[in-house]
């Protein structure tokens, strides 16, 4: 996205000195981006930064720095199923669901890699109930050349089961293991009901309690799933109340009555990942450091200064490390048209300026 953002923020510090005539230098100024020496705006005793600068209530001055404000990617970590039905049930067009779900993930990755960094976790790893630790690929930028090549060489065995369970704990062990301040988020991409009860070796044995125990878990830890559901007969009985399940202990469920991406044909499951990965562009805007004083914060975009609301504004992330846009805004930031966003930090009790 070709827009410029910025963050100006307020440095507390000291009250600065001033001559005892009065007609001493002020303190730092209020700067106004790109205008050098000539754009300062001084907060108190006029443009010359004679007299004292504006204090904040706990009796600091207080000035602008402005710093480069980075709108975070999205992580998103596909958890694909390779159980046995993948290539013995079919699809609308006859084409088992492997074929059909490979071909529609190639081609979505492949047009999302450079705004979404995709990662990848096959399950089972081995035979029957397998699922070994950690990830086949890490999530990062530009990342499709490299977890197609894994994919089209992961064509499941005829003794697979659906440790979904393990698959899911796996996982989000994965994301939880990641500092980045990026927003996360797990895929999962599934055709057949949890099995491998207890990770044991038998891969007929149900195990939906525990899977959707594992999709809630990852999103309590802040890693919402969504859950795409390949193949017509996920439609009907307990493999769609299973789905609907995981979709909603998820975090991420779909309006209406079926709550998970429920597809039948590669037109359906390309359309719905690429809804995925839209909805998961990022919104997030990294800060350099956490505000001083987190509640005197001003958020502006494009000239307008936005309120901090969960209905087309903004918050914080848990750790004040970042803002994250919400409503309309957010669908804007998706889109790309946003063209400047500033966030200034402000001091207790001074009125942050519109600039």
């Amino acid at each position: 996205m070709a827009a410029l953002f910025g963050a100006i923020m307020i440095a507390c510090g000291a009250q600065s000195g001033s001559d005892s005539d009065g007609t001493g230098q002020g303190g730092i100024g209020f700067a106004v981006p790109g205008a050098g020496d000539a754009g300062l705006l001084q907060p108190a005793g006029g443009a010359t930064g004679k007299g004292n600068p504006t204090l904040g209530a706990d009796g600091k001055t207080c000035g602008f720095e402005q710093l480069p404000l980075e709108r975070l990617p999205a992580e998103l970590l596909l958890v694909l199923d390779r159980s046995t039905s993948m290539i013995t049930d079919r699809l609308q067009n006859a084409e088992t669901n492997w074929t059909v779900l490979t071909r529609a993930l190639d081609g979505t990755i492949n047009k999302t890699q450079a705004g979404v960094l995709w990662g990848l976790k096959t399950f089972p790893t081995t035979s029957a109930c397998g699922v070994q630790g950690g990830v086949e690929h890490d999530v990062a930028v530009n990342n499709y050349a490299a977890i197609n090549a894994t994919v089209m060489r992961s064509t499941p065995g005829n003794n697979n089961g659906t440790p979904t369970t393990a698959a899911m704990n796996a996982a989000t062990n994965y994301l939880k293991g990641r500092t980045t301040q990026n927003p996360k988020y797990l895929l999962l991409a599934t055709d057949g009901e949890p099995t491998c009860f207890n990770g044991n070796g038998s891969r007929n044995s149900t195990d939906i309690p525990a899977a959707i125990a594992a999709v809630g878990n990852a999103a309590q830890e802040g890693f919402h799933t969504f859950v795409v559901g390949i193949a017509p007969q996920r439609q009907v009985g307990r493999a769609l109340e299973t789905l609907n399940a995981m979709a909603v202990a998820g975090a991420e469920p779909r309006a209406g009555d079926t709550k998970f991406f429920s597809v039948t044909s590669e037109a359906e499951l390309s359309a719905a990942l690429e809804a995925i990965a839209g909805q998961v562009g990022s919104c997030t805007f990294s800060l350099s450091k956490a505000p001083p004083s987190p509640d005197d914060v001003a958020v502006d975009i494009d000239g307008k200064r936005i309120a901090r609301s969960d209905v087309d504004g903004w918050q914080y992330n848990a750790a004040k490390t970042s803002i994250v846009l919400n409503g309309a805004l957010c669908e804007a930031a998706r889109k790309g048209s946003l063209k400047r966003v500033e966030i200034t930090f402000g001091c207790a009790g001074v009125a942050i300026p519109v600039l």
